[in-house]
């Protein structure tokens, strides 16, 4: 599954995070079939996800005004860097792909419709959005979950102080001892007989990256 946009290290759970939230969750599926009166492997398929852990993977394809690491690293890329970090180009943008690995502990298969999300940089949000592809893990597996970023850096430099922004940047991008904290928001959907029905409460995704914790 390839999230098309821009997205880790606490492991975190589909269920909800109390009894009570996990009950309501539970209730609204019952209810649901039996006001349509449906019972379905896909419906099986949807409940199981409340058992997955989502844990984070790696990062890759990280790229800043479309250069690549070695990129960055040259007389040029740096130059290139230092103007965009300064204001004195017209476009900055960063990319990259987040990793994470959703495993389904139960012998059936769990899956989800579509998924809603937001992420974060150091408190920053760089991206929310939702993907309509489906998303299908087999028993007793692991699958890639594949968050795809891209950031328009000057948005957010209008958004926040300059010096905020460049900071997190230097972080993210390895270029300063600080690790990033990435803070990601996953609200699975699930759809019943055509009806599409999100987790009532998102799954919280943490984990540091660059710095001193390279992951």
């Amino acid at each position: 599954m390839q999230i098309n946009l821009f997205i880790f290290t606490k492991s975190s759970n589909f269920a909800p995070s109390n009894k009570t939230d996990m009950k309501h969750y539970t209730s609204i599926i019952v209810l649901l079939l039996a006001v349509i009166g449906l019972s379905s492997c896909n419906v099986m398929q949807a409940i199981k996800l409340k058992d997955c852990t989502y844990n984070y993977s790696h990062i890759s394809d990280i790229t800043f005004m479309d250069m690549t690491g070695k990129d960055r690293r040259s007389i040029s890329g740096v130059t290139m860097i230092t103007r965009a970090l300064l204001g004195k180009t017209d476009k900055v943008t960063m990319g990259c792909t987040i990793h994470l690995k959703v495993t389904n502990p139960n012998k059936q298969t769990a899956s989800m419709d579509r998924l809603f999300y937001s992420v974060a940089l150091d408190s920053i949000q760089i991206a929310e959005g939702s993907n309509a592809e489906a998303f299908i893990v087999a028993g007793e597996s692991t699958a890639d979950m594949a968050i795809v970023l891209s950031v328009d850096i000057k948005t957010l430099m209008a958004q926040h102080s300059r010096a905020t922004v460049i900071n997190v940047l230097k972080n993210f991008l390895n270029m300063s001892d600080t690790p990033t904290l990435i803070t990601v928001n996953l609200r699975p959907v699930i759809r019943i007989a055509g009806v599409s029905m999100a987790i009532p409460k998102a799954i919280p995704l943490t984990f540091h990256y660059g710095g001193k914790k390279k992951s």
